[in-house]
Order: structure tokens, then C-alpha cells, then sequence
């Protein structure tokens, strides 16, 4: 089966003024389509700068990357412009594209519906809770049918309580809309409660540490009720050795 996300001995430096800094180095793994992969890692590692290489906002890497397009990308925030409404926010990349057709439009009409914002369509963002904020920036991003969706830090911005209930909600519906999707995070329980795959980022250079392959006894699980079950913990606390281990022998 062809791969939605492929990356073979990717590494990236940085140059300034000041010389260079190599961020990731020799980083290789795949994901087929449908399937969702966290990358974690310490503070620094390249997590963003990996996410920026498969979007390609940054071009002038090493290695070979195949990647099934459209890609579609959410920030750490939101970025919902304050003076549209969520319906006209969730149709503004179709507009940019020159896309909105009836076919397009239903398309948009019924995640707005399936995923309880429909009644809201015509409220501003201001309007909204940060969590129904994230959820039409999904949509948004839904709307033009990527075949990748890339995710940095989506919930960071939210308190802790809303972001579980948020990181919940996200993660249904890519599991839903059966979407390959590679998100970068630094909380370590939300990419297991999240993910199919977790990939370990080292210390600059980022390089790969370590692969686990993330299974429950019940493949359907959201990802709230997968933070209740046994496995949950031992998932996370390998992959915390995993970077305490890393932080050890850097130090």
C-alpha cells in the first residue's frame, strides 16, 4: 500500500549570520493513510521544524520526502479572523482557492453539522469557546479534503481542563474523518491517548530514538476513554524514559 507520509534520512541546518545549526539529523520514518503519528521530544529538538519541512514551508533540506497532497496545516492557534463568521471563516481557504462549489459547500454544511457548530454558524469567533474555536479551525481546515493534515501544538493555547476535552473532541473526528495526520506535541499523554504511533525526537539534532507503535484492546476508543485504561500508563511512562534517558547522556 502506497504510504501517505514517507521521510528517508531528513536532516535540516539552519544558517545566520552566525553561522550554522543543524536542527534534524538523518530523521526517517512512514505513515500509511489513516493513521495518526505524534512526534514528541524536548524543548528545541526540531518538532516544528520537522512539521515544516513536510508542509513544505522550508525547502532546502536533506533527503527524500514523498507526501500525498493536499496538506492541510493547523497552528497552535486558532487563527480565525475576528471580523468573519464561522461559516464564512470555515469556507475562506475554499474561497482562496476558488473552490466553493455546491458540492464543496454541502460537504462544509455537514461536518458543521455532525460536529455541533451549525447553530453557531453565524456567531463571530469571539463568540465561540476556545474549544469550539479549535474545532472550526478543523473544519476550515477539513473543508479543502487534504490528504494530510498537520498539527502543531493544536491545543497549547487552551487551559488544562479545555484541553482535554478538546484534544478528545480533535481526535474523534480525524479518527472519524479517517485522516493521516502527524502532530507535534510536548505533552506526552496526549500523544498516547491520541496516536497510532509515537516518534521520539532526540536533543538537537533531532533524530529519531525511538518508534512505538501505540494499541488498545479496543481499536475505538476516544482518545478520553484510552487515558483509562491500563496500557495507557505504560505507554507513557516509556516513552518519559525514553527522554529522560536522552536528557541523561546529553547532560
Amino acid at each position: 500500500m502506497e504510504t501517505a507520509l514517507s521521510l528517508k534520512d531528513i536532516s535540516y541546518t539552519y544558517q545566520s549570520l552566525h553561522g550554522e545549526t543543524k536542527s534534524l539529523d538523518a530523521v526517517s520514518f512512514s505513515i500509511m493513510p489513516g493513521e495518526f503519528a505524534a512526534i514528541v521530544g524536548p524543548s528545541g529538538c526540531g518538532k516544528t521544524t520537522l512539521l515544516n519541512v513536510i508542509a513544505g514551508l522550508l525547502k532546502d533540506y536533506e533527503g527524500t520526502l514523498t507526501v500525498q497532497k493536499p496538506i492541510g496545516y493547523m497552528f497552535q492557534k486558532d487563527q480565525l479572523l475576528e471580523w468573519r463568521s464561522i461559516y464564512k471563516n470555515v469556507i475562506l481557504g475554499l474561497e482562496i482557492k476558488q473552490q466553493i462549489n455546491e458540492e464543496n459547500l454541502a460537504r462544509v454544511n455537514a461536518m458543521l453539522k455532525r460536529y455541533g457548530l451549525y447553530e453557531f454558524r453565524n456567531a463571530y469567533p469571539r463568540q465561540l469557546s476556545g474549544g469550539m474555536r479549535q474545532r472550526a479551525a478543523l473544519v476550515r481546515t477539513l473543508a479543502l479534503s487534504p490528504k494530510l493534515l498537520l498539527l502543531d501544538e493544536p491545543f497549547s493555547a487552551l487551559d488544562a481542563q479545555t484541553r482535554l476535552q478538546v484534544s478528545n473532541d480533535i481526535g474523534s473526528i480525524i479518527k472519524q474523518e479517517h485522516i493521516s495526520t502527524v502532530m507535534v506535541t510536548h505533552d506526552l499523554q496526549e500523544a498516547v491517548s491520541m496516536a497510532d504511533k509515537v516518534f521520539v525526537l532526540s536533543h538537537r539534532p533531532g533524530r529519531i530514538v525511538k518508534e512505538m507503535r501505540i494499541s488498545f484492546t479496543v481499536d475505538t476508543l476516544t482518545p478520553e476513554e484510552r487515558r483509562k485504561e491500563r496500557q495507557f500508563n505504560d505507554y507513557f511512562q516509556e516513552i518519559w524514559r525514553e527522554i529522560n534517558e536522552d536528557d541523561a547522556n546529553e547532560s
